[in-house]
């Protein structure tokens, strides 16, 4: 979603909204289920009680990969490097 609409947000050429399109094409999707709700919140109560909070969206995300067993690919991993058992890789150039 994050990726959809950042493209759409951003001015964007045609040529890279279709790269973003055939990333997400070649993607395995993981699902948000119950037992992902039930990590996001723990996620977001342990950030919030130690006075790091991050987006509800990026709790979800990180839930999601904790709970299949995988790392996060992401723009900002300063919010997901908040969490210590998740594996974060950034994709930013720097």
């Amino acid at each position: 979603m994050e990726l959809w609409e950042g493209i759409h947000l951003a001015d964007s050429t045609d040529r890279e909204r279709e790269a973003v399109k055939e990333l997400l094409t070649g993607l395995h999707e993981a699902e948000f289920d119950t037992e992902a709700g039930k990590r996001a919140g723990e996620i977001n109560a342990d950030l919030k009680k130690r006075g790091e909070p991050i987006d509800a969206e990026d709790a979800m995300i990180a839930a999601t990969a904790l709970t299949h067993e995988t790392g996060v690919v992401t723009g900002n991993p300063e919010h997901f490097d908040r969490i210590p058992e998740l594996d974060v890789e950034s994709y930013r150039l720097e």
